[in-house]
This record gives structure tokens, C-alpha cells and sequence, in this order.
């Protein structure tokens, strides 16, 4: 077939950005698979749907990367609204907890004693400061617990926690270093600290003074007011590993809490289930963690993306497992963690018949792996923020202004999932209330935009940053936000600039100082403006419940409606809002898609074997989709880049960040990814691309 290609494609939305297009190797590549992935950053996905001047493709990657976005935001609502939660209720459980033991037994003092130990330890993680009735000894052994948390050295827990009857399990305290987590906010970070230890921390409930314990702290739960949202759930269900402080929504709650509760009522509650081993709080098992800790003792930790895409019905991986692997990929498998996984296994199952030929090849599948891992890597990490391109392809004809990947199933899957996550949120207030840590975090980084909107050079990128939350603190601060001269740049808007970034840190001060009139005008003003997060999520459902319908009608055959061709070419956009890039701030978005997460590591967390999985910044595709004619059209979307990333420690997100386009393509990606090249003259591109 004759085909001819003029490229000229954009590295990014920066007019600064040489022009680039692709290698011969790469036009080799598209030619013989019928697609090739450009090894061409972009700064998010939705920059290759924007101002497009060709036809577009519009990917699974591409929604993939919002529902990431979205997703990530969702478990920071949710870390935060369980941060407010102990935040709130671990001063009252200390209020609430017995001033005597419960009987008059060694046990039950040892049990009193090991419950204040452990809510005093927790709080002072989680603010900083000793909760007040401490005897200096008991305020001895807690600091001296928190020491070692704080330093991230230990290999075993305190001597309150531990049995006689149980080795004690390894903890591992270098694994409470918060690392990227937070971003240096010092309340999330001792949030990070404080939850860890939780998690790790193990209740042996057959040792008597530990079981006592678990009495002494269930009383006071059950005294303390449910509206501080802690809820009692010993053990919250049938998992592995139990908490004690977990279903911060009390929605799950097995005990009634009453002032009236008696040692014989908490007794004869604990032994609706009697577990030898419990948590304080439930310890979260990523998709693919048991693999990878199960391969650890051989050396084969590294095979656990392959066995996450096996698992997920990728045949390309499951081809490069022997049986024993499989059996790892078939456990996994048969307990994928909800709706979200049932739709990436939509996309490695045979391809809808009346898909193009290129789509059921094994390329595609190299292709469909990258997609899998690309997203399982931004999964784990949330569970932990202009040139013009010239692509003409020969045929006659109205041209078509673009395609939809054909895996309807995968959309209807995927918008089942936002819908699910959208109707969780909205029904948690909660989570609604962590609106404001949210708000309050994202404030944090405007201090510095604000100083330097004085700097000529700095002013477009200061209002950049600040443009997202310009409705919020023009209502914290109206008086020096609306002033007349404010977004003048004249010498008299220093001191305005200094003056709100000045009082803005204060307000933040305060505001994680739990003072009450800086936490009333916050939850005031950020309660009154729109939502985000929940308007994202329903936005996210209808958008992939749109794009079922238009895959369908896409292999059926049928020709797009006008509104259809109109959705397409504003595809970009839409994503751009989805993920948070309000007006048109997507037009500079940030340079900040890598993302990274750790999936095995040595026992300690800084052996020579920490593996992670990790996206490199999103990659163009070129595709040749067949039109309703027959005639093939070259298109442009975007995809994920994975990387498998192996270190001596774990890799901090900055690092990443800055070092993601120094690591290479994992081996099997070879044969579908192409290099680009500087644009040259005309005539050395038509001696490139001549006709074939």
C-alpha cells in the first residue's frame, strides 16, 4: 500500500520545544505493526489531544491516566479524612480511657498501662506533643518509642506489645520514613509515621496483659462520641490481618457504643471472633504485593509486573511465565481487588472480531502490557501530583477526526468503577470534611508563587499556580486579594504579594495547630466553594459510559454523529478538566506525570533489591486505523510508559520525577516503541518518507 508521512510532531505544548518526528526505525515499526509508540515525552496524557491538527486515537491509556489522577485524589481525601479522624479521636479515647484497671489483677494493670502507652505513643506521632496525666516514666518509654520511630531505626516493637507466648514479628523502622509522602508537610508526614506504626504494630490477644489491653481500649471507644467517626471494630471482618482503629466512617461498626458499657459487655463482644494476632489498624495488600513478597526468599521479586499482567489475562505475559510463576498469576488472579481490575482485563482479552487486524497481533499485545503496568503503577502509588504536528496519510475523502480504542467493555468497566468511587464519596461525610486538609495542603505550596509573581520573568507562572485556588482566597482574604492594584505588576503590589503569601502562612500555621478559629474559617470558606474531587468522578463515569457507546457504534460501522465528531475534538479538553486543569491552565499543565511505587523490597527497605514499579511521562502513539471506507488513517493519542525501576532504596517521587527519562524501556517493549529524531530540511524528510 502506498502511503506517504509529512511529521512533524510536538514533544510538548511549548512553542520553545524543537520540532521532532519519528526515526526510520520507528516508520518501519508503524508500518509493519500498523501502530508504534514515539519515544516522545509529553507533560500529561491529554496534551497529544490538544489543538491536534490530525485525527486523533483516542486511547485506554489516555482515560486511564484521569481515572489515575482522580483516583489518587480520592485516596488523599480518604488518608485525610482518617488523619481528621484519629486527629479527633485519639485525645478523646485518652479522656475516655478507665483512670483505674478494670479488675484488680497484675493483668489488668499491665493492661491499663500497655493502653496508655499506645494511645500516647499514637498521638504524640500524630501532633507532636504528649498527651497530658503521663508519669514521667511512662513519658519516658513512649519517647523513647518514638525516637526510634522518628529516626527509622528498630527491628522489633516496643517491650509494652510484646509476648511471651509469640516471637515477636520484625518490624522494619526504616520503612516509617514518609519519603515523598506529603510533600515535607509536616502534619501529613507525621500522619505517614503515626498510621505505619499503627499498621505494624501486632496485638497478641491470648496474652493476658495484651488482652486486657484490648478491653481497656474498647471501653474507651465505646465511651467515646461517635461523631469523631473512630469505630471499633475488633477484628473489621474476615482479613488477614485485623485493625483496631480501621472503618473510619463507622459505617461498619459490630459494637453499639454506649456510656454504659461494663467489662462483661466488651468481653462478650471480643469473643465474637478470638484472632491470635490483630493490628490497631488494617494493613492494605496492593494487587500484586503477595507475589512479590512471596518471590522475595528466591530472588525472583522482579517477575511480579509480569505475573500482575498474567493475572490480568496479558497472553504475552503469561507466555514468559514458566508453571511455577503461573501458579502465582492464577492465585492473584482469582482475587482481583474490584471493578477497576475487571476493566484492565478487558483490555487482554481477544479483541472484538471486528477489530482492525493490527489490534489482534502480538504487537498489540506488547502494547496492551504497556497500558496494564502503566496503570498497576499509578495504582500503587496512590495508594501512597507548541509545536504543531503534520501527519498527512494518503486517501481521498472527508476526513475522519478520529477513532475510539474498540474495547467497549473496558469503558463500561472503568465507569462502573468511577461511579462506584463517586457514590462512596458523596455518601461518607467524612471524606467531605477531608476536603478542607485537602484545600489546606494544596495552599501550602502558594506562599512561594505569590513572592514570586515581584519577579517580571516569574509573574505568568506565579498565576498559574495560584489561578486554581483564586475563588478561595479571594473569599480567606478579600481585603488584600481584591485590592485594585493586586494583579497590576507595579512596585506598589509588592507588599500586597508579601502581605497575603505572609498571612497565608500564618492561617496554615494555625490551621494545623488545630486552632479553632483558624480551623472554622477554613472549613467555612472550603465548604462553600464547588467540590472538585466528586464533580471529577461523576464526570469521569459519564465520559466512559459515552465512550462504550461510541466503540460500539465504532465497530457496528456507523459514521459519527455531528456531536459525536465534536465530543472527539474536545476530548483533550475534557480530560484536562477531569483532571483538575481548570479555564485554561492546561495550556502550560504540570511536568509532574512520572509516578513510582515500591512492590518488593529487602526486609529492611534499604537492601540492594527495592523494586518498583513506575511511569516514565506519557508517550505519543501513531496509529493507522482503518476508516469506514476501508482506507487507513494515521492518528495520534497517548499511552503510558512503564518502566520497571530497581534501586538499592526506595526512590522518592522528586527523584523520579527528575530522573524518569534516564531509565530505559523494559526489554519486551522493544519490537513497538520507535526513537524520534531532531526535524530535518524538506528535502532530507521527502527522501525519509517517500512513497512506498
Amino acid at each position: 500500500m502506498k502511503w506517504i508521512l509529512g511529521l512533524c510532531l510536538c514533544a510538548s505544548v511549548s512553542a520553545r520545544t524543537p520540532a521532532m518526528e519519528p526515526s526510520p526505525e520507528a516508520v518501519a515499526k508503524l508500518e509493519a505493526n500498523g501502530f508504534v509508540i514515539l519515544d516522545q515525552p509529553l507533560r500529561q496524557g491529554f496534551s497529544s489531544y490538544i489543538d491536534s491538527t490530525r485525527p486523533v486515537f483516542i486511547t485506554s491509556d489516555s482515560l486511564l491516566m484521569v481515572w489515575g489522577r482522580v483516583f489518587e485524589e480520592s485516596m488523599s481525601r480518604e488518608e485525610l479524612a482518617i488523619m481528621g479522624s484519629l486527629r479527633r479521636g485519639l485525645p478523646a479515647m485518652w479522656r475516655n480511657l478507665p483512670a483505674a484497671p478494670l479488675e484488680e489483677t497484675p493483668a489488668a494493670r499491665e493492661g491499663l498501662r500497655h493502653a496508655r502507652l499506645t494511645l500516647a505513643c499514637a498521638q504524640r506521632l500524630l501532633t507532636g506533643h504528649l498527651p497530658e496525666g503521663l508519669s514521667q516514666e511512662e513519658a519516658d518509654e513512649v519517647m523513647a518509642e518514638v525516637t526510634r520511630v522518628e529516626s527509622y531505626q528498630g527491628r522489633r516493637g516496643p517491650a509494652w506489645l510484646e509476648s511471651d507466648k509469640l516471637t515477636p514479628e520484625y518490624v522494619a523502622y526504616p520503612l516509617f520514613d514518609p519519603g515523598s509522602y506529603g510533600n515535607g508537610n509536616p502534619a501529613m508526614q507525621r500522619y505517614y509515621r503515626c498510621r505505619k506504626w499503627l499498621q505494624e504494630m501486632q496485638i497478641d490477644s491470648h496474652e493476658e496483659a495484651l488482652a486486657s489491653m484490648v478491653e481497656h481500649l474498647a471501653l474507651a471507644v465505646g465511651r467515646t462520641d461517635p461523631a469523631l467517626t473512630l469505630a471499633f471494630t475488633w477484628p473489621p471482618g474476615d482479613t488477614e490481618h485485623p485493625g483496631f482503629f480501621d472503618n473510619f466512617d463507622g459505617r461498619d461498626a459490630r459494637l453499639i457504643r454506649s456510656q454504659d458499657w461494663n467489662l462483661e459487655s466488651v468481653r462478650s463482644h471480643l469473643k465474637i471472633r478470638d484472632p491470635r494476632l490483630g493490628r490497631f489498624m488494617e494493613v492494605q495488600v496492593p494487587f500484586g504485593s503477595d507475589a512479590a513478597r512471596a518471590l522475595l526468599k528466591t530472588g525472583e521479586a522482579g517477575q511480579a509486573p509480569m505475573i500482575v499482567a498474567a493475572a490480568l489475562g496479558n497472553p504475552l505475559a503469561t507466555a514468559a511465565l514458566d508453571e511455577r510463576l503461573l501458579k502465582h498469576a492464577k492465585r492473584e488472579g482469582r482475587h482481583l481487588p474490584g471493578a477497576f481490575f475487571r476493566a484492565l482485563q478487558e483490555l487482554n482479552v481477544a479483541p472484538d472480531p471486528r477489530s482492525p487486524t493490527f489490534m489482534k497481533s502480538e504487537a498489540w499485545q506488547r502494547k496492551q502490557l504497556n497500558t496494564t503496568l502503566g496503570s498497576w503503577a499509578e495504582y500503587r502509588y496512590a495508594l501512597q501530583l507548541s509545536s504543531r504536528e503534520d501527519a498527512i496519510f494518503a486517501g481521498e475523502g472527508r476526513e475522519q477526526p478520529g477513532f475510539v480504542e474498540p474495547v467497549p467493555k473496558f469503558f463500561q468497566k472503568l465507569g462502573a468503577a468511577a461511579e462506584a468511587r463517586a457514590t462512596y464519596y458523596s455518601a461518607i461525610p467524612a471524606l467531605k470534611l477531608a476536603s478542607v486538609d485537602a484545600a489546606a495542603f494544596r495552599l501550602e505550596a502558594l506562599p512561594q508563587a505569590l513572592r514570586s509573581l515581584k519577579d517580571e520573568a516569574a509573574y505568568i507562572p506565579g498565576l498559574n499556580a495560584i489561578q486554581p485556588q483564586q475563588e478561595l482566597l479571594s473569599r480567606l482574604f478579600p481585603a488584600i486579594f481584591d485590592h485594585k492594584d493586586f494583579l497590576g505588576f507595579e512596585g506598589s503590589t509588592q507588599k500586597l504579594f508579601d502581605d497575603l503569601a505572609s498571612q497565608l502562612e500564618e492561617l496554615l500555621k494555625r490551621y494545623w495547630a488545630d486552632d479553632p478559629l483558624a480551623v472554622a474559617t477554613l472549613q467555612k470558606e472550603v465548604l462553600a466553594t464547588p467540590d472538585e474531587l466528586g464533580t471529577s468522578l461523576w464526570k469521569l463515569a459519564m465520559l466512559s459510559i459515552r465512550l462504550e457507546a461510541m466503540a460500539e457504534r465504532q465497530l457496528a460501522g456507523s459514521p459519527w454523529t455531528e456531536e459525536e465528531e465534536i465530543f472527539i475534538q474536545s476530548y483533550g479538553y475534557e480530560l484536562a478538566r477531569i483532571m483538575f486543569y481548570q479555564g485554561n491552565s492546561y495550556l502550560h499543565p504540570e511536568d509532574n506525570a512520572p509516578r513510582i511505587a515500591r512492590y518488593a523490597s529487602t526486609e529492611d527497605g534499604i537492601g540492594v533489591d527495592v523494586l518498583h514499579a513506575a511511569t516514565a511521562r506519557p508517550r505519543l502513539l501513531l496509529v493507522r486505523y482503518p476508516a469506514p471506507d476501508g482506507k487507513e488513517v494515521l492518528c495520534r493519542g497517548a499511552v503510558y510508559a512503564y518502566r520497571d525501576v530497581p534501586r538499592p532504596a526506595v526512590l522518592p517521587l522528586k527523584t523520579w520525577q527528575a530522573e524518569s527519562e534516564k531509565s530505559p524501556w523494559p526489554a519486551w517493549s522493544a519490537p513497538i516503541v520507535g526513537a524520534h529524531i531532531a526535524a530535518e530540511s524538506d528535502q532530507a524528510r521527502a527522501r525519509l518518507y517517500k512513497s512506498r
